[in-house]
């Protein structure tokens, strides 16, 4: 390893750290509101928790940080008791645990559709938090999956923003025939999100807009993964970049925090991650300029942007202080609080992002970060994978999706593993 990469991966653990790592808030005089939340949001949630406890004397928030992998066991352990925390912060949907519909279903949340924000939800938002017709959660923040990429870097080598796959797959062996220790795409393999998102991102193209009811026809049993020839497409995005030597050599077993250090270290020019990771990718190299753009479809009309509801704030049925909790979830909601958590880890807010479907002020509601991808606000989706009947489908495609990147997985036997686990699903 040589010093500056040790520099910069130092950079970066000591980034990461000051993004993800603390302690709670404590108080024992008053009513105290206990809080469960992703690492990645402890920016932003400490920052909101300090402006409601001075506009609310006596009513301390208390929160606990942990890793979402971490957190789905303990909080489904505590729920399922009638006990843990008053506010849970929960993936929407059905995506991935712990979820919203996976407590909402078992009658462990309180219903939040008569709250002041319920009926100003942007239209995106809504299926990720709505079950059996009762606002579950409070959708806090909205991530996106694309393409972290080298700005500095590319100017040097000449070249263009991919605004197609094709031309995402010839930028690799530009940057390979300029520098071929230097790595086209750093992909953090190890990180399903990132795997089903690109996948999805590419389905949404080559699958859901030919047929916005694949869903629903793969739940009575019209039509499957292994039939529908845009699903193949799909999942075959990730062979190409293999087979274009995109990826690096340790891409499969890689961590998201050794794919950003890759990309801040200057050792690869583009990151697949979410744009939460752009933040970190600079304070790790103030150097370099770093700009994300959208992940391509086969064509720009092809190409459409994946809305990740994340940071969805629900009400614990068993909350013994259900009225201080209902009222910190009131403030977070505020436009003002909505667009501080969201600038505080590097995303957008969901009013701006409902903002942006009109393309007169796209750019502007987006901001410069993610003026990439204004000109694709029309096609701005909810992720679909979201939605599907059980978490465990999107884990079967993203772990068989690991697969792909050392050619030990076909395309085939990805798309028979989601079948098999959405088969199993609806038994």
């Amino acid at each position: 390893m040589t010093k500056k990469t040790a520099a910069i991966g130092m950079t970066v653990a000591i980034a990461m750290a000051s993004a993800l790592a603390g302690c709670g808030t404590g108080g024992s005089d008053g009513t105290v509101i206990t809080l469960s939340a992703n690492l990645i949001e402890k920016p932003g949630m400490d920052a909101a928790i300090a402006d409601f406890e001075e506009a609310n004397p006596g009513v301390t928030v208390q929160p606990a940080y942990a890793a979402q992998s971490d957190r789905g066991p303990v909080l489904s352990t505590q729920i399922q008791a009638g006990s843990g925390p008053d506010i849970v912060g929960l993936v929407g949907g059905s995506g991935a645990p712990p979820s919203v519909f996976q407590f909402a279903e078992g009658g462990k949340l309180s219903d939040l559709s008569s709250a002041p924000w319920a009926g100003d939800l942007p239209e995106f938002t809504k299926p990720a938090v709505t079950f059996e017709e009762k606002v579950s959660a409070l959708p806090s923040l909205t991530y996106v999956v694309a393409s972290i990429y080298n700005v500095t870097l590319f100017e040097r080598l000449g070249l263009e923003v991919p605004q197609t796959f094709d031309q995402m797959v010839a930028a690799c062996g530009a940057i390979r025939d300029n520098d071929p220790d230097l790595i086209p795409i750093a992909w953090p393999g190890t990180s399903p999100v990132y795997i089903i998102d690109a996948i999805m991102t590419a389905a949404m193209g080559e699958v859901y807009a030919q047929n916005p009811d694949w869903d629903a026809q793969r739940d009575r049993g019209e039509v499957k993964f292994q039939t529908t020839p845009g699903w193949k497409d799909a999942v075959e995005h990730i062979v190409r970049l293999r087979e274009a030597e995109c990826f690096g050599p340790s891409t499969a077993s890689d961590t998201y925090q050794q794919s950003v250090a890759q990309v801040a270290g200057e050792q690869a020019a583009m990151l697949i991650g979410g744009d939460i990771l752009l933040p970190v990718v600079r304070a790790a190299n103030a150097e370099a300029q770093f700009g994300i753009f959208p992940l391509p479809g086969e064509t720009e009309e092809k190409t459409h942007v994946l809305l990740d509801p994340a940071g969805n704030f629900a009400l614990n049925e068993s909350s013994q202080n259900a009225d201080a909790a209902r009222a910190f979830l009131d403030f977070l909601a505020t436009p003002e609080q909505s667009d501080r958590f969201a600038a505080s880890i590097g995303t957008v807010s969901r009013q701006d992002y409902a903002r942006s479907s009109d393309p007169d002020v796209a750019r502007e509601a987006l901001g410069d970060d993610h003026a990439l991808l204004a000109p694709y606000s029309s096609r701005f989706v909810l992720n679909p994978s979201y939605t599907w009947p059980s978490s465990t489908i999107v884990s079967a495609l993203a772990d068989a999706g690991q697969g792909l990147f050392t050619g030990q997985l076909t395309a085939d036997d990805v798309l028979k593993a989601a079948d098999d686990a959405w088969d199993q699903s609806i038994d």
